[in-house]
């Protein structure tokens, strides 16, 4: 098991699609914390109403407002954690 880490920008993507094509099986956390709150699933669910000024008309989250949210507050952030890291798992 390898895991990938690393900050914005950084290769991570470009090194999980190599390890892909070398027919690795690759892990996406990312990919898994963004389903983790699409509309109408249980983390959605808490994320509404923990943050119930990200839910767009769409239904959709504003991931953007979110991040300005839960990166200017550590309390809020942590919640934001505890919704989706359960879920991701």
């Amino acid at each position: 098991m390898i895991g990938i880490t690393g900050g914005i920008a950084s290769g991570k993507s470009t090194v999980a699609k190599r390890l892909r094509e070398l027919g690795a099986v690759v892990l996406d956390a990312d990919l898994y914390s963004k389903e983790s709150i699409l509309p109408h699933t249980a983390g959605w669910e808490k994320v509404r109403e923990h943050f119930p000024t990200v839910i767009k008309e769409d239904g959709s989250i504003d991931r953007h407002l979110l991040g300005e949210i839960v990166f200017a507050d550590a309390e809020k952030r942590k919640v934001l954690e505890e919704i989706i890291h359960p879920e991701v798992l």
